[in-house]
């Protein structure tokens, strides 16, 4: 129950207990204009009553009035024990009003602690909400990165099975190369020095073309590595924020039991107060005095414990809020860096495929104008070769040597190119 449904009115809050007769009387203030009423009656019926002179007092009027208490003592002593009660009830109803005055005022007091600790109570349930919608948030994010993650696998997925299509191709071409060259071996003797010269550019060409896919196979391979590391690493980072989000659960649970276990002293206080104000109605003041100051005491510990959760709390969230600045932008960045890598491969495989098809195009346009013109050119060539052919065809090579050095730079210059993008990455 509320402090609300427990409070009495101001008319059952002043009555007390009276020490003489033991009964509920009504506040300090009737008391005393009842007391005032009787002591004026007491005075009329004294005034009524004929004053008698004693002996030993002569005709003087001012001594027989300043005898009046002497032989009212004497003759009435109903009167005098009358007189003396009611003074005595009289100071005894002026103490009562203090005392009573002071509880009120503590009463109040302890009315507004309350209500403080009850503003206290709305406040931290208000931000514990708000902590779990941002709890709420953040789950929602790590489920899109999850998304994002298993997207990845795909692509990466789909980035293997290319892999393996070109590296069957390959193999292919390869075989169709070591076709290529023992039948070159087997038709080397029958043919002519310009048309070996002209397979054998055509060899050189191939093997060309073939080490060129192989630095683009291998490059492929360093953008699949680098995803594949991108990925360890998202993950990684996924486990990381969920432990921290488990460690928030743990620590809001925290938070929760602290709440609990305020609130529960806060009831007890306040079940502690209302005993006191009930045993205060019962009780002579001294102990009313006690009981409330020991039921401040314990408001007042409850109040610090409060303000310890709200720091406990705005720490919390503090956390919270620096872990999602620090954590979350990396991981946009690096989603964005991997959908830009996807791009620039698909880019690079388009170009790639475009450049084989044109290459075989051209392949095989100038093998069916070989064969067609090579019957035509045997007797030319033969009358025009001197005799040491080998010399010869050592001079063609030597231009197509001195070509080779250059690609080799220019490879080796686009596989620097594509180490330094992984490592940007």
């Amino acid at each position: 129950m509320s402090m609300k449904d427990k409070t009495l009115p101001p008319q059952e809050i002043l009555r007390f207990l009276c020490p003489l007769c033991l009964r509920l009387r009504p506040p300090p203030q009737n008391l005393i204009k009842v007391n005032f009423r009787s002591r004026q009656a007491l005075c009329k019926i004294l005034a009524q009553e004929p004053i008698l002179p004693s002996p030993n007092t002569s005709s003087n009027p001012d001594a027989a009035i300043s005898a009046d208490p002497a032989r009212i003592d004497e003759s009435n002593p109903a009167n005098m024990n009358l007189s003396e009660l009611v003074e005595s009830y009289s100071e005894k109803a002026a103490g009562m009003n203090s005392i009573f005055s002071t509880i009120i005022k503590k009463y109040e007091e302890l009315e507004r602690e309350n209500g403080g600790l009850r503003r206290e109570a709305e406040s931290t349930k208000t931000k514990l909400n708000d902590q779990e919608n941002q709890l709420r948030t953040i789950r929602t994010e790590v489920d899109t990165q999850k998304m994002e993650l298993e997207n990845l696998r795909t692509e990466k997925k789909d980035l293997e099975n290319v892999l393996t299509t070109t590296r069957t191709e390959m193999d292919t071409q390869k075989n169709k190369f070591n076709a290529l060259e023992l039948n070159w071996a087997n038709e080397k003797t029958h043919l002519t020095s310009g048309h070996a010269l002209q397979l054998r550019q055509m060899g050189e060409a191939h093997a060309e073309s073939l080490r060129l896919k192989e630095v683009e196979l291998d490059e492929k391979q360093a953008l699949v590595d680098a995803l594949t590391r991108r990925n360890y690493r998202m993950r990684d980072e996924i486990n990381e924020l969920e432990e921290k989000l488990e460690e928030f659960k743990d620590m809001e649970l925290e938070a929760i039991d602290e709440l609990l276990t305020a609130e529960i002293k806060y009831l007890e206080s306040k079940k502690q107060t209302e005993e006191a104000i009930n045993e205060g109605k019962r009780m002579h003041s001294l102990q009313i005095g006690c009981a409330l100051t020991a039921a401040v005491y314990q408001n007042r510990s409850a109040t610090t414990e409060w303000s310890k959760l709200e720091k406990i709390i705005c720490d919390l969230s503090s956390t919270i809020r620096s872990s999602l600045k620090c954590q979350f932008p990396d991981l946009q960045r690096a989603l964005d860096l991997s959908r830009e890598m996807k791009e620039k491969y698909e880019e690079s495989l388009d170009k790639n495929l475009e450049d084989q098809r044109r290459r075989r195009e051209n392949a095989h346009g100038k093998t069916a104008e070989g064969d067609g013109r090579q019957e035509m050119k045997e007797d030319k060539v033969s009358a025009l070769l001197p005799r040491n052919d080998e010399e010869s065809v050592d001079q063609e090579e030597e231009p197509n040597k001195l070509a080779r050095p250059t690609r080799k730079r220019e490879a080796d210059r686009q596989l620097v190119t594509s180490g330094k993008r992984v490592k940007s990455m």
